[in-house]
């Protein structure tokens, strides 16, 4: 079992309903999680995210891996030192946190006054504590560059960190079933090189394409028959998927990818994960 500590903007509310139907969740190319039910970063920073970690593994019996959804880029985490602050959780920043200046050094380079500076520390050395052990950051590209995985390794006191470097993606998909074979061939086709495209006792196509709103994108999901979700969703999301799960969703499926041309699927994310000893 897995901790989950999510984002609390939308973003974070479409992960919590893919994990709340779709609890597995690979961790790297040999690790699987099973993710408790996610909890929110309150007014989330690093402040509240360092403190969420406290709360959640309060009780080490509970084990100590976690998933931490959030928004990430190429220089890391993207979320603030604290609520609303202009200085964000990228790698140089945490860098200047964790290191021999003085207080009042990294207070000037960080925009903070010196007792948020202490404030931060504080929780750090206390969740290094708790002794973590698999992290996995599902935030944009945040593996683009390992030094931002050791260092959030670093951060936390965790035995691993885990990304991807490409766009991690939640959203909703409103399936279409088009039982026409001849307008379903034309839509097989059409996607041949940009959809992701499963071909079992019938055919599902998934394509995805960028949105004009922020942190959102657009998803086709089209089904040759009904029945074909289930063998659809065991084979590309949970293995262990039910048939009520699938009919529950028949008609509004929370999805998971990463966004690639075609997009990449859960139970294919071994070969696009990275973790700090990546070369």
């Amino acid at each position: 079992m897995a901790k989950a500590l999510i984002i609390d903007d939308d973003y974070g509310r479409l992960a919590e309903a893919y994990y709340l139907k779709f609890p597995e969740e690979p961790a790297s190319a040999k690790v699987n999680f099973t993710v408790e039910k996610p909890q929110f970063i309150p007014t989330t920073s690093l402040d509240t995210l360092l403190s969420s970690i406290l709360t959640t593994f309060k009780d080490k019996k509970a084990g100590t891996d976690l998933v931490v959804v959030t928004h990430g880029n190429q220089h890391g985490m993207t979320m603030g030192l604290f609520h609303r602050h202009p200085k964000t959780a990228h790698t140089d920043n945490l860098i200047t946190l964790m290191s021999n200046e003085s207080r009042d050094e990294k207070a000037d380079k960080l925009s903070l006054k010196p007792d948020l500076v202490d404030q931060l520390i504080a929780k750090m050395d206390a969740v290094r504590k708790v002794g973590l052990g698999h992290v996995a950051f599902r935030g944009c590209t945040i593996a683009e560059k390992i030094r931002n995985l050791s260092t959030l390794k670093d951060l936390l006191g965790s035995a691993t960190v885990s990304a991807t470097k490409l766009y991690s993606t939640f959203g909703f998909g409103l399936p279409k079933y088009i039982k026409d074979k001849k307008t379903f061939e034309k839509q097989w086709a059409l996607h041949e090189k940009d959809g992701h495209r499963y071909d079992g006792k019938s055919r599902v196509i998934l394509v995805t394409r960028p949105s004009k709103e922020p942190l959102k994108e657009i998803i086709e999901l089209y089904l040759e028959t009904e029945d074909v979700m289930l063998e659809w969703l065991k084979k590309h999301f949970v293995a262990s998927t039910t048939s009520a799960v699938a009919k529950a969703v028949k008609n509004n499926v929370p999805l998971h990818y990463l966004s690639a041309k075609p997009p990449v699927l859960p139970l294919e994310y071994g070969n696009y994960i990275f973790d700090d000893t990546s070369t």
